[in-house]
């Protein structure tokens, strides 16, 4: 199942039609993205992945969005671990400059955290918004 797909605009260009017709078209940097959260009815309420890309540099990134991505021994994390709270699993990544979330039919999509999506999953698809 498409569920979208990150990337950022590189620049205009032009190409030919078969009729020697001039098509005005925008180069984009799609992916990869990868799964950073699985979002579950269960635990939240809704379906949805969340997708990082890019990067940018781990010192210029907050304690929180590095938290998010990879594990990091924390005294709040002890306390949940002591507790008998399930932690989420970490996509084991650098900080993704971008980070958006994408709402999806929980039993059609088999994103896990950690995948790598690019843009294979437009296989099939005829057009792209």
């Amino acid at each position: 199942m498409p569920v979208g797909l990150l990337g950022r605009k590189i620049g205009m260009t032009q190409v030919y039609d078969d009729d020697g017709n001039v098509i005005p078209v925008t180069v984009i940097e799609a992916g990869p993205c990868t799964v950073l959260l699985r979002r579950t009815r269960e635990r939240d309420g809704y379906e949805a992945v969340q997708l990082g890309f890019g990067q940018r540099p781990r010192h210029k990134v907050g304690k929180a969005l590095r938290g998010q991505v990879a594990s990091i021994s924390s005294k709040r994390q002890q306390r949940l671990q002591a507790a008998g709270v399930p932690l989420r699993k970490k996509a084991e990544c650098e900080p993704p400059r971008w980070v958006r979330e994408f709402r999806i039919d929980g039993e059609d999509c088999d994103l896990d955290v950690g995948v790598r999506v690019t843009v294979s999953i437009f296989e099939n698809v005829p057009y792209v918004d």
